[in-house]
């Protein structure tokens, strides 16, 4: 099996559960975080970044699947590596759904994990978050507009 089916087969692996259900039960003896530190340490992440983001642009279809998204690739210690492009990455989760009018349905978990993955990316100051506010941010704005226009559904 290629390097590539490999990655495909690990992520389907992480991402077809339910985080809530699910969570605790290891996939061939491996927990998520150990399955996810894994596949970083034997592909590189500079191969596992785009599966993961592919797997986030062809899956994620709902709120709980982008809730259920968010928490699993924290699990996996995903969101602790530095997504090349972090803002684009984010304005696809901000475009699709409006995280602070589902705050109390989890709004709050995903802008930890956008925090999180900006942050390692070099985009934000996690240090001093509480002048952050991702949902004003200009270059994430400009590509959720880009994604407006590219996706034309919201």
């Amino acid at each position: 099996m290629s390097a590539n089916n490999e990655i495909h087969e690990i992520i389907d692996a992480i991402f077809s559960r339910d985080f809530h259900k699910d969570f605790d039960k290891r996939i061939n003896g491996e927990t998520v975080q150990q399955l996810g530190i894994r596949v970083v340490e034997e592909y590189g992440w500079e191969n596992v970044c785009p599966v993961w983001q592919a797997y986030a642009y062809e899956h994620l279809d709902t709120f709980e699947s982008l809730d259920n998204f968010a928490r699993l690739s924290q699990s996996a210690m995903f969101c602790l590596q530095k997504i090349p492009n972090a803002c684009e990455f984010a304005a696809f989760f901000m475009y699709r759904w409006d995280l602070r009018d589902r705050w109390d349905e989890g709004g709050n978990q995903i802008e930890d994990f956008l925090f999180t993955f900006l942050y390692e990316s070099g985009h934000i100051d996690m240090w001093n978050c509480v002048n952050e506010n991702i949902f004003e941010d200009e270059e994430i704005a400009k590509y959720i507009a880009k994604w407006r226009e590219k996706d034309g559904r919201y």
